[in-house]
């Protein structure tokens, strides 16, 4: 039964398909939801935002982000020395980019709750600076959001400064 799975991924009509249909089964979570959903929550399906794992204590840290209906892409986070906290960026790498939008979303929200606040007289650095998308496999629902964000990202800083 694997090699039929296989057969499929490679079909851009599957593709395509199992996309639209994790985006609906998403959307009808959601709405099912939507009586007790906060709106300053951030998109998927879990509470990821309140994850953080320390890699190493004020530098390296792990933030889960949900993705579609049952995947989680991670988002690495590098913190400058504390002697060039609020000078330099945070840089990031992600793990796995099935839905761009959540994504942005994510990194956006995460910014905000956990690094923001070392930024507050340094108005140029507005988030944080993602440098590389890695993938763990090629099948779309890991790799389906990644042209969309490099696209995005290319057009934010020149091509040469940013290699997915």
């Amino acid at each position: 039964q694997k090699w039929i799975v296989e057969f499929l991924y490679q079909n851009s009509i599957a593709r395509w398909g199992h996309i639209k249909i994790m985006k609906f089964a998403r959307k009808k979570n959601q709405n099912d939801g939507a009586a007790t959903k906060k709106s300053d929550e951030l998109p998927g399906h879990s509470h990821t935002i309140n994850q953080r794992i320390t890699v190493v204590p004020g530098r390296v840290y792990i933030h889960p982000i949900p993705q579609f209906i049952d995947n989680i892409a991670y988002l690495i986070v590098s913190c400058p020395p504390r002697e060039a906290v609020g000078k330099l960026p945070v840089l990031g790498v992600l793990v796995d980019c099935g839905e761009d939008d959540i994504v942005k979303a994510h990194l956006e929200g995460i910014y905000k709750k956990y690094y923001a606040c070392f930024y507050t007289r340094n108005k140029e650095i507005k988030g944080i600076e993602l440098h590389a998308i890695l993938c763990t496999h090629r099948h779309h629902d890991h790799t389906a959001g990644v042209g969309a964000l490099v696209k995005e990202l290319t057009t934010k800083r020149s091509s040469a400064e940013f290699r997915a």
